[in-house]
């Protein structure tokens, strides 16, 4: 198999989601500064659509939430953003095995669910839980 049977496999298996990363990672022309330090707000990437007969689409974000991090705010302060959401969401799984507070649970499957989705684009709801976690994980409520 040669490489763009492998990149449709993938494009199939992810229903696009590694053509993001594709485009954005490896067919854009990044700078040291880009990877570092993020790019400017509506700085959009471009990907080839292969479900659709190789059309060409502008995307602004990722449905990975976590590599809009990356792209928006560069790999050093993106690292710091999803390491304390990783210190948040551990915390929120001790918090429910020791106390089974409902409120606080609700993060737990938010932020699985940013793995797959652009929760964190689209919804305020996993903000407000991010946050009310945090608040709580600083304060051990």
């Amino acid at each position: 198999m040669d490489e763009d049977q492998n990149r449709l496999l993938a494009y199939l298996a992810t229903s696009g989601r590694s053509e993001e990363f594709f485009g954005y990672f490896v067919e854009s022309e990044l700078s040291a500064k880009d990877i570092l330090l993020g790019v400017n707000p509506g700085h959009a990437f471009y990907i080839v659509d292969l479900g659709e007969g190789g059309q060409l689409l502008e995307k602004e974000f990722f449905h990975v939430s976590f590599l809009n991090y990356f792209f928006h705010f560069g790999f050093i302060f993106g690292s710091l953003v999803l390491y304390y959401q990783v210190s948040v969401f551990i915390w929120a799984v001790r918090n429910f095995e020791q106390r089974k507070e409902t409120l606080s649970s609700l993060y737990i499957p938010y932020f699985l669910a940013s793995f797959f989705g652009a929760i964190v684009v689209i919804d305020v709801l996993f903000w407000i839980l991010f946050f009310y976690c945090s608040f709580l994980k600083r304060n051990e409520v």
